[in-house]
């Protein structure tokens, strides 16, 4: 989101405005796939690189793996 700010004759910001749509990605760190570039100008985005999604793992008997 983009807005304009405006300090005189007093502080005054404008509707925001979206820049860009980035997918959700859903994952823990879901909030820090971004970062802006040290110029101030850009930004540095992570984004999937395909539709395959990580496999989950089944332990059956877990229980047993305690003792």
């Amino acid at each position: 989101m983009a807005t304009t700010i405006a300090t005189r004759p007093a502080l005054a910001a404008s509707t925001p405005v979206r820049l860009f749509r980035l997918p959700f990605v859903p994952s823990a760190a879901a909030f820090t796939t971004f970062d802006v570039h040290p110029d101030g100008r850009r930004f540095v985005v992570q984004v999937p690189v395909a539709d395959v999604q990580p496999p989950i793992t089944v332990i059956l008997n877990w229980q047993a793996l305690l003792k």
